[in-house]
């Protein structure tokens, strides 16, 4: 008989999550057999940063023994069968026990998951964890109720199992893990707990629905942002930073409070200026460094994506920045609208780039009551998915009208394509820097006999003074986001900075 035992399902889980690291932060689900096998499967799913979801299956006893496995069945009926036993048994019991323990299988689904929609798992790698195995007809149920949603590829995660269990299901799944397969097994599988106690239903919901702390940080600009996230997301605790300087100004971070075993957001920025960058990656380096269990870096507008071409002899700074937040431990990068979709090929983390579509629709309809009288057009191809999402919040149906650049030597023209524009249109583009491109679109338009123009940009950068030849191009407002520290410098009555706070917060509804 193997020595080896588990203190408890905690520790356990921990050692199962050891050798299951290659699956942190990947697309892995991991799902739970309740009740004992909950306990475990959140300390793997919690090691792993992964979610944690449950697949309910009900053991059907031997109506003289009912300690003694006979069948299982699942939540939606897939049930496994010890032949040899169910043929010698009264048949009409085991037709009403069946009906009876899928009906408790249910029962147990609402309970522990209440309203909530099963985690989605078709075409994800699943893990599935319990306890420990013995005769294994528990964990084949289960194996039959996943593949039915169509995962990618099944893993089976536990302490301990029978030598026999353990080949059978490992003939039935992609991969097997268990710490201990005795070539003698003792026959309970809490003999190899010091401490076995009974999971309750109440531990189990627990369990289940204790997500993470959420912790929210901002640079100073964004206190009004992340003030608003905070106050729709209650989630989601406030937290400060502070930032000193050495003598010779070399930069040091403090955080006010602890992070360790949180889900940590910080809304910053990288734009060029002073110490910005430094004091984001210094930041993001030091939150992660306390233990965050997570660091989502919130860039509501991520410089350096325009740099995304590999050019002889010049910086890649797109590269740059990818690996930069990828080295300080960020986990993720939420941004709005990012300049160039070709620059996401340089991260190995997940970029997420929500369109400020809704809100530039919302503002607008506060203004205009005909849309039908406007055309959306993208100054250059760039801009064109942008332009679309817009037309299709406000409803409008004629066809975008865009820019196309030609080159002929060493000159180059814009050539105007799709539909014809009305006299009064809206022009769509993620970045007014200097505003040379849109000054250019907005001279053909007003040529064509555009009359009225509307431009909605996303990041209103403001960069010199060259933007204001705009105002007197038929330009009657400029709408614009929150997103850079530089949109608080325009000083024209016809510019408007709107939040994108909206955007964001129907994002993180995700974590709550």
């Amino acid at each position: 008989m193997d020595e080896i035992t588990f203190k408890n399902r905690v520790e356990a889980g921990e050692r199962l999550a050891g050798i299951l690291e290659k699956y942190r932060g990947s697309d892995a689900v991991v799902l739970a057999l309740p009740r004992g096998g909950v306990v475990l499967a959140r300390v793997v799913a919690k090691a792993l940063d992964l979610p944690l979801g449950i697949v309910v299956v009900r053991k059907i006893g031997h109506p003289y023994n009912p300690e003694f496995a006979i069948a299982a069945i699942s939540e939606s009926g897939q049930i496994v069968k010890n032949e040899e036993q169910v043929k010698n048994i009264d048949q009409k019991w085991f037709q009403e026990e069946q009906i009876r323990q899928l009906n408790e299988a249910k029962r147990r689904r609402e309970k522990y998951w209440g309203g909530q929609k099963p985690i989605d798992i078709k075409g994800k790698t699943v893990i599935i964890v319990d306890d420990g195995l013995a005769t294994g007809l528990t964990m084949m149920a289960a194996i039959a109720e996943v593949k039915a949603q169509n995962p990618q590829k099944i893993v089976i995660a536990v302490p301990v199992s029978p030598v026999d269990t353990a080949n059978k299901i490992e003939s039935m799944v992609d991969e097997f893990v268990a710490i201990i397969i005795p070539e003698l097994f003792i026959g309970a599988i809490g003999s190899y707990y010091e401490e076995f106690t009974q999971v309750s239903d109440e531990e189990v919901i627990e369990l289940i629905h204790d997500p993470s702390p959420k912790a929210i940080f901002e640079m100073p600009y964004y206190q009004q942002m992340s003030e608003e996230i905070h106050k729709n997301l209650s989630d989601f605790d406030h937290r400060n930073y502070e930032l000193s300087h050495f003598p010779n100004k070399e930069l040091q971070i403090g955080l006010n409070s602890e992070v360790e075993g949180q889900y940590c957001f910080y809304i910053g920025s990288i734009e060029p200026g002073t110490e910005r960058a430094m004091e984001y990656f210094l930041t993001c380096h030091t939150i992660k460094k306390e233990r965050a269990t997570r660091l989502i870096a919130i860039l509501p507008y991520l410089a350096y994506m325009r740099q995304d071409k590999d050019e002889s002899r010049k910086s890649l700074s797109a590269d740059f920045v990818a690996k930069s937040l990828e080295a300080q431990g960020v986990d993720e990068i939420v941004t709005i609208d990012i300049h160039s979709s070709y620059a996401e090929s340089y991260f190995d983390i997940p970029v997420i780039s929500l369109s400020p579509a809704l809100i530039f629709a919302s503002r607008l309809k506060k203004d205009v009551h005909n849309f039908d009288e406007y055309s959306i057009v993208a100054p250059d191809e760039g801009a064109v998915d942008r332009a679309e999402d817009l037309k299709n919040e406000l409803g409008i149906e004629n066809d975008i009208t865009y820019f196309l650049k030609e080159r002929s030597g060493e000159n180059v023209r814009s050539k105007m394509m799709g539909s014809e524009p009305k006299s009064k249109v809206i022009i769509v583009d993620d970045i007014l820097d200097t505003g040379t491109t849109l000054i250019k679109c907005c001279e053909l338009l007003v040529r064509s006999g555009v009359r009225e123009i509307i431009v909605a940009v996303t990041h209103g950068l403001f960069t010199g003074a060259l933007w204001k030849a705009l105002l007197d191009l038929n330009v009657k407002q400029i709408i614009t986001t929150d997103s850079s520290f530089r949109s608080k410098n325009q000083i024209s009555e016809k510019v408007e900075v709107i939040s994108v706070a909206p955007v964001l917060i129907d994002y993180l509804k995700n974590y709550e």
